[in-house]
C-alpha cells in the first residue's frame, strides 16, 4: 500500500539546517539532514564492495540483484509503484561499497524506506533471475568497460598496487562464473546492521529514524565483512589491445593523507574552464601531446591511491606524455608554489562543498579534513619515494615500462 508521511509539514522546522547529523537506530547507523527541498534522497551504503569478493565479480552480481523480486513484491510491482510516485531507484558499486539509492518527493519517504529495507531483508535471489537478468547485465557492463582504455589501465594499476582486496577487479569476470548459492551466502553476510549505513538528504530526521527502526530493525546484527590486510606494492600490469591506449601511474599507500587530494589538483590534467588549456602542471602536458590526462585521489578505509591516467589514440603520444608527466611529478616538491597550493586547495574545498548538494552519499563517504601547507609540501616530496604501480593497455610495445619512468 502506498502511504505518504507528514514530512512536508515539517519543512519550516529544519529548512535552515545544512549539516548532517548522525545517530544509531536499532543498531543501524543513520546519517541525515533536512535542507527543505521538495525532493528527497535515501541511500543505503553497504560495506560489500569488490574488495570483499570471495569470488571474482560477486559484489557486481549482488549489486545487480537489487530491486529484483522479493518475498513481498515482484520487481515489476516495485517498478510500477516507483513510477506512479515519480521516484527513481538506482545502484552503484565501488571497491568498498554497494550503494542503493531512492530519489522521490519528500512526502513519499515511508514507501521508499520500506522498499529499501525490503531489498535487504527479503530479496528472493531466484536462480532464473541470475541466469536471465543479472548475468547478461553484468556481462554487458563488463564488455562496455573493457572498451574504455582508461578504465582498463586503472584496473590494471589497482591490481599491481594492491594485489588482493582493493586490487580485486571491480566488475565480474567471464572466466569465473558466480553461482546463486554464492550470491545468497554473500548477501546474508553483507546485508547486516554491522555493514550498512542509511543516508538521508532532505528528510525530517525523526521521520527517517522511525522508519529505519521499523523496516531495518529486523536485520541480523552480523559482523563487519573483512578483506586481506592491505599492502602497497610496486609493479605493473600490461594488457595488449588493438583499441585506444592508456597508461596509469599510481602511488598506493596503506594510509589516508588528505594532502594528496590537494596534490591531485596541483597535478590536474583537465581544465575547469571550457576551451581553456588550464594552468595545472599536467594540463600543459596533455595539450602538448594531444592526450587526455586525469589525476585522481581515492581514499579508502585503510589505504589510498593517487593516480595519473593518460589516454590517447596514439601509443607514442601516450608514451611521450608519460615521460613528461613523470618529470613533473619528480620535480613537484621543488616547483610547488604558494599560488599552486592556494588554487588546488580552493578546488578541493569547492569539490567538497559541491558534493554535499550533488551527491550526499559521496560527501558522507569523503568526510572532511583540514590540510596545512606544510603537509602538502611534505606529501609532494614523499610522492615518488614510495611504491609506484603502473597499468598499461593498448599497443604496449610502444608504452613505457615502470622502471623506465621511476
Amino acid at each position: 500500500m502506498l502511504t505518504r508521511s507528514t514530512a512536508a509539514r515539517s519543512t519550516i522546522r529544519t529548512v535552515g539546517r545544512r549539516a548532517f547529523s548522525s545517530q544509531e537506530v536499532s543498531g543501524v547507523k543513520v546519517i541525515s539532514r533536512d535542507d527543505g527541498r521538495t525532493t528527497s534522497q535515501v541511500s543505503v551504503i553497504i560495506k560489500a564492495g569488490s574488495r570483499y569478493n570471495t569470488t571474482p565479480g560477486l559484489a557486481h552480481i549482488l549489486e545487480k540483484f537489487a530491486f529484483k523480486n522479493t518475498s513481498n513484491r515482484s520487481a515489476l510491482r516495485l517498478t510500477r509503484e516507483t513510477e506512479l510516485l515519480g521516484g527513481q531507484l538506482s545502484t552503484s558499486l565501488s571497491r568498498e561499497n554497494i550503494v542503493l539509492t531512492a530519489k522521490f518527493l519528500r512526502e513519499d519517504l515511508p514507501y521508499f524506506v520500506e522498499a529499501l529495507g525490503d531489498v535487504l531483508a527479503n530479496t528472493s535471489f531466484n536462480k532464473y533471475e541470475l541466469i536471465e537478468d543479472v548475468t547478461p547485465l553484468v556481462a554487458l557492463e563488463a564488455q562496455a568497460a573493457a572498451q574504455d582504455a582508461a578504465f582498463v589501465s586503472t584496473e590494471a594499476a589497482y591490481s599491481a598496487a594492491f594485489h588482493n582486496g582493493l586490487g580485486n577487479s571491480l566488475l565480474a569476470e567471464s572466466y569465473s562464473p558466480v553461482t546463486i548459492d554464492q550470491v545468497k551466502n554473500f548477501a546474508s553476510s553483507a546485508f547486516t546492521k554491522s555493514n550498512i549505513t542509511v543516508v538521508g538528504n532532505s528528510v525530517v530526521e525523526s521521520d527517517l529514524a522511525a522508519l529505519v527502526g521499523k523496516y531495518f530493525g529486523g536485520l541480523s546484527a552480523g559482523s563487519a565483512l573483512s578483506s586481506p590486510a592491505t599492502k602497497a606494492h610496486s609493479g605493473e600490469v600490461r594488457v595488449k589491445s588493438s583499441g585506444a591506449n592508456a597508461l596509469t601511474i599510481a602511488f598506493p599507500s596503506t594510509s589516508v593523507n588528505p594532502a594528496n587530494s590537494v596534490i591531485a589538483h596541483v597535478l590536474g590534467g583537465a581544465s575547469n574552464v571550457k576551451w581553456s588549456v588550464g594552468s595545472s602542471l599536467l594540463s600543459h602536458v596533455a595539450n602538448k601531446t594531444g592526450t587526455t590526462i586525469n589525476t585522481s585521489y581515492s581514499p579508502y578505509s585503510d589505504a589510498s591511491l593517487l593516480s595519473v591516467t593518460i589516454s590517447g589514440a596514439s601509443a607514442l603520444a601516450v608514451s611521450d606524455a608519460a615521460a613528461l608527466a613523470t618529470k613533473e611529478i619528480k620535480g613537484l616538491s621543488a616547483s610547488l608554489s604558494e599560488e599552486a597550493i592556494k588554487k588546488a586547495s580552493a578546488a578541493v574545498r569547492f569539490a567538497a562543498a559541491d558534493l554535499v548538494d550533488a551527491n550526499p552519499v559521496a560527501a558522507v563517504l569523503a568526510g572532511d579534513a583540514a590540510v596545512s601547507a606544510d603537509a602538502i609540501a611534505e606529501a609532494a616530496s614523499a610522492l615518488s619515494s614510495g611504491p609506484v604501480a603502473v597499468g598499461a593497455v593498448g599497443q604496449v610495445h610502444n608504452l613505457p615500462y615502470a622502471d623506465e619512468l621511476f
